[in-house]
């Protein structure tokens, strides 16, 4: 029942307690180096508290159960007379509630490293000029770049590279890519055989399947960000949703969390769509009706 909360999770070390102070000196001291590619290691740096964040959040929720589980065990273990039990239940209760502590602590730093990390990320950014705000900062497999209306298609390269508008994305079929908006960490997974082009706030699915999770921003600003695909334009706020657009023009969108907005490209009411259900959109149509979609089903493609 112990022995795990006494574990720390990997990395807490190095941000429970003076997190926010080392991050600060951190980005005070690279601010201007942050812009464009440069950046890309602020991301993973933000993805690699991410994760503690979601071990600590693991951890506090394992502590409450265990504080829970043994409120339940005292009173039986006092009403049997079992000094024992007692003895061991309230010791199980004491140190289930001091990593709890412990692990607020990880997850406030954790928090507050990621916000800070972002407010600098996006001030750095403003102070350069620097324009182009979507990265591949992750793929596996075959994918290739190409920039601008060029024909020519490239690897992307070692390490994060940044995208302007009007570049444009292809994974082979053995490909998988990752774009963060450098501005608010907003993500979109790019499964095999998909091709894609960004657009400011925006970008065009051509084929394939997209996963994305697009976040408030920097003080809580929401950006409309849209998906427009052949058949298709998906508008969402702050939400997380998978489009899928065929060979034959056919778009399917599924929403896991938020809201989003779909209307087909010949106009018409637009379909409302709520977390747990998805419509498909042919080309020169209105988006069918709503309908429910097994989420763990849809995942599957972009796991990697």
């Amino acid at each position: 029942m112990t022995g795990g909360m006494q574990r720390r999770p990997r990395g807490a070390r190095r941000i429970a307690g003076s997190a926010a102070l080392t991050l600060a000196l951190a980005f005070f001291l690279s601010a201007p180096s942050f812009a464009g590619a440069q950046g890309g290691w602020i991301h993973d740096y933000i993805a690699r508290l991410e994760r503690i964040r979601d071990e600590a959040r693991l951890k506090i929720r394992d502590a409450e159960l265990t504080v829970s589980k043994t409120d339940r065990l005292l009173p039986r273990a006092r009403e049997e007379n079992n000094p024992q039990a007692e003895v061991l239940a309230e010791e199980a209760r004491s140190i289930a509630l001091a990593a709890k502590l412990k692990y607020r602590r990880v997850l406030d730093g954790a928090e507050a490293g990621i916000s800070m990390a972002r407010s600098y990320l996006e001030k750095a950014n403003a102070d350069s000029g620097y324009t182009r705000d979507t990265g591949v900062f992750f793929r596996t497999g075959t994918v290739h770049v190409r920039r601008g209306d060029t024909q020519v298609w490239n690897p992307p390269g070692e390490g994060a590279v940044a995208l302007a508008p009007g570049d444009s994305v292809r994974t082979g079929s053995d490909g998988r890519a990752e774009l963060r908006v450098m501005a608010d960490g907003s993500r979109i997974d790019v499964a095999p055989s998909t091709t894609l082009k960004v657009i400011k706030n925006a970008i065009r699915l051509d084929l394939g399947k997209v996963l994305l999770r697009i976040t408030k921003g920097i003080n809580r600003k929401l950006i409309r960000f849209r998906v427009k695909t052949p058949s298709a334009v998906c508008a969402v706020r702050g939400t997380e949703f998978a489009v899928f657009t065929e060979p034959d023009g056919r778009t399917v969108v599924s929403v896991f969390e938020g809201d989003v907005e779909v209307t087909g490209l010949n106009g018409g009411e637009p379909v409302i769509l709520k977390a747990g259900q998805e419509s498909v959109i042919y080309p020169d149509h209105s988006p069918l009706p709503p309908r429910k979609f097994d989420p763990a089903k849809v995942r599957r493609g972009f796991k990697r």
